[in-house]
């Protein structure tokens, strides 16, 4: 409650020449639908693999390790691709050193890592994914078993 007092403190500082000529605009836009397909696709998906993968003994590993071998097999990350990570508008132009340190840190895992970090790999890594790709994800280690 106190958080939201603080927001909307802030948000009465900002002059109401900004709010209606550069952030009404904003949130009015449609969105496409395509756009809106891959929302609700990454919800319903997200609850599948909720279902199956509780965060709860060393299962975040098992989703992490997981999710890795399904986009190295499907050539997404690999030593000479960065297909998945350009997807994301902070790695567009993102060069093959970097990209080497991120999927490195990325690919450290073991039963004594922060399942919240895990987690949070994880869930950076589907958000990239298409629909189709997050489909076919869950026909090969979910529905598969």
């Amino acid at each position: 409650m106190q958080q939201q007092n603080q927001y909307i403190t802030l948000f009465r500082k900002i002059p109401i020449d900004i709010i209606i000529n550069h952030i009404l605009p904003f949130t009015q836009q449609p969105q496409s639908r395509e756009h809106l397909e891959n929302i609700r696709n990454y919800v319903i998906d997200t609850r599948i693999l909720n279902n199956y993968y509780p965060v709860k003994n060393e299962d975040h590993v098992i989703m992490m390790n997981n999710i890795l071998r399904f986009c190295s097999d499907k050539k997404l990350i690999e030593a000479g691709s960065i297909i998945l990570l350009k997807r994301h508008f902070c790695y567009t132009t993102i060069n093959y050193n970097d990209f080497i340190v991120l999927i490195t840190k990325f690919g450290k895992q073991n039963k004594f890592c922060n399942s919240k970090i895990n987690i949070k790999r994880f869930n950076f890594l589907w958000s990239l994914l298409t629909v189709r790709e997050r489909t076919q994800f869950i026909n090969d280690f979910v529905l598969r078993f």
